[in-house]
């Protein structure tokens, strides 16, 4: 009876390590796939922002061009 009670406590203390470690897995695995999205987001807006800012730095810099007197800007 001991035996059997020592043997079923043992399998459950098992069977929990087991579950903590697939659970710290997917906690970690999840983790890492979430950053790696954002991570990805955050590149593909500003691989599209990028150009829109050059647009309109160039076209800020093109206008205030218009007013330099014309050997300054040659």
């Amino acid at each position: 009876s001991i035996t059997k009670c020592i043997f079923t406590l043992y399998s459950w203390q098992s069977r929990r390590t087991t579950t903590d470690a697939i659970l710290v897995f997917c906690l970690v695995t999840g983790i890492m796939v979430t950053t790696g999205v954002i991570l990805a987001m955050t590149f593909m807006i500003l691989h599209w922002i990028c150009p829109l800012v050059e647009k309109i730095i160039e076209s800020c810099f093109m206008s205030f061009i218009k007013f330099l007197p014309a050997h300054l800007h040659t």
